[in-house]
């Protein structure tokens, strides 16, 4: 593709990214103003602990957000925040978040110049290589977060960054050293996107063992940052983190370790995560605001269903729950006051204990069910949706029928990705520009299948281009082997 093409590619991206996100914030203003941040970004739960540890960090207060205890330097990675500093440092907080989400824009279109490069890499003929580029500009299921402070307005498009970097021609070395320093920064930013990892050693086939020592230097390069980090919190806490801190003994929050057995349990036999967030979160405020105890724990009881109490007991899950109820009235002083509790307590510990072993029992009795029909409705959750998730689409414009036709578009390109990616795994597994996109995919699908078990569709987001990409591939080569059968009878 020539240069002519990446500018209109760039320009269309421009435009219609920047377009929808202008009307989306105009509709939340005009409907639902405190929706908006300073008028400018998508208020979400999650603002404060991207946006607070700047702010602090330029007040002299060190690098943390205003949560209590731990959680205010644990809950997020610092590289989301990396990108508002400059801009904070610069200018007052509405001029920064606008220069902000005018940087995500601006990133956005520049990635889609070099989904070409991708396209190239895997073969795909120049028509549809023209087709899906500006479909990925055009279409707003591809940049529904640039106007958040969220990493997904970010994240997908530095990976579309990298990953037309790891299927191009093998660059030279100072090429190489900036892409694993843009895929650490990407980690930094999402940690969860460490899967990315296991492109590198397909990057250096088929020399695998002639490159070891580059595949150690890029690994190295790669994973420093975090652990840089890493061992930063575990001065500040005086605990190794991991990737997914959330959970402190000292918050004053659910996220405390009882929270995390409960949410196993519940995710083990299919609660999805919003389900389970109303769930506790109608217990907790009982609980917080000494409301029936009784009723709180029989609505509980009223989610899980017959065959969980099936193969566990009700009366000991009844009873732990209200537990569950006793434990967080007790910290209801400590939520209140804005005040970190001390510690876990012999109650909960006796809690997550009761949690972990009727996890195990049920998961090992309906096998079958919690490890593969589970994760299979996982799958089929993340997959069969539009990705449409501005405000826009989803109130003022719902019923329009030019909007409809767009959400059916996005709705086929989007379920399409997913099913089709199924088959592009055993169809491509010998094309190693495919692999480098197939293998981290998989895996994190794996793991949010199997493992984590949350669907929210901004977890997919940074791998739906890539995805597409490789089932047009899958498409093409399937479409041509039918042609060549029916030919040859």
């Amino acid at each position: 593709m020539g240069k002519r093409f990446q500018y209109i590619v760039f320009s269309v991206a421009l435009i219609s990214s920047a377009l929808f996100h202008i009307l989306n914030n105009h509709y939340l203003a005009n409907e639902n103003p405190e929706a908006l941040r300073s008028g400018i970004t998508v208020h979400t739960n999650d603002d404060a602990s991207y946006i607070a540890p700047v702010e602090n960090f330029l007040q002299g207060k060190g690098w943390k957000s205003n949560a209590v205890g731990k959680a205010a330097y644990t809950t997020r990675t610092p590289g989301y925040g990396l990108l508002y500093l400059p801009a904070r440092f610069f200018f007052s907080q509405n001029n920064a978040l606008l220069a902000l989400v005018i940087f995500q824009v601006l990133l956005f279109a520049f990635s889609i110049t070099q989904v070409p490069a991708i396209l190239t890499a895997l073969l795909l003929n120049k028509k549809w290589k023209k087709i899906l580029t500006l479909s990925f500009a055009l279409l707003p299921m591809f940049y529904g977060f640039l106007s958040y402070t969220l990493t997904e307005a970010v994240t997908p498009s530095l990976l579309i960054i990298i990953v037309a970097m790891l299927v191009k021609r093998k660059p030279g070395l100072g090429k190489q050293f900036i892409l694993w320093l843009l895929l650490s920064f990407l980690i930094l930013v999402r940690p969860p996107l460490i899967v990315w990892m296991l492109a590198i050693p397909i990057f250096y086939l088929p020399l695998l063992k002639r490159n070891i020592i580059r595949l150690l230097g890029a690994s190295i390069i790669v994973l420093t940052p975090t652990a840089i980090w890493q061992l930063h919190l575990y001065n500040v806490t005086g605990e190794f983190q991991g990737l997914h801190p959330i959970y402190q003994d000292d918050s004053n929050t659910v996220y405390r370790p009882p929270h995390k057995a409960i949410w196993n349990f519940h995710k083990s036999w299919g609660q999805t995560g919003p389900e389970f967030h109303n769930t506790i979160d109608f217990l907790a405020s009982a609980a917080r605001y000494n409301r029936d105890r009784d009723d709180a724990v029989i609505q509980t009881m009223n989610i899980v269903p017959a065959r969980v109490k099936s193969l566990v007991s009700e009366d000991s899950l009844a009873l732990n729950y209200g537990n569950y109820y006793d434990i967080l009235q007790s910290q209801a002083n400590e939520f209140r006051s804005e005040a970190p509790v001390a510690g876990l307590s012999e109650k909960e510990k006796e809690l997550i204990a009761y949690f972990d072993r009727v996890e195990k029992r049920y998961s090992k009795s309906d096998f079958f069910y919690s490890q593969i029909i589970v994760p299979s409705q996982v799958f089929k959750t993340l997959a069969l949706h539009s990705n449409l998730s501005l405000f826009v689409f989803q109130k003022p414009w719902r019923g329009n029928l030019i909007m409809e036709g767009l959400r059916l578009v996005c709705f086929a390109n989007h379920t399409l990705a997913f099913y089709i990616f199924l088959l592009s795994i055993f169809v491509l597994f010998l094309n190693r520009n495919a692999l480098i996109i197939i293998v981290p995919t998989a895996c994190y699908l794996g793991y949010l299948c199997f493992i984590q078990r949350g669907i929210e569709e901004r977890y997919t987001l940074p791998f739906l281009i890539p995805m597409i990409a490789v089932s047009a591939k899958t498409l093409e080569l399937v479409y041509r082997r039918s042609i060549h059968l029916m030919k040859g009878k």
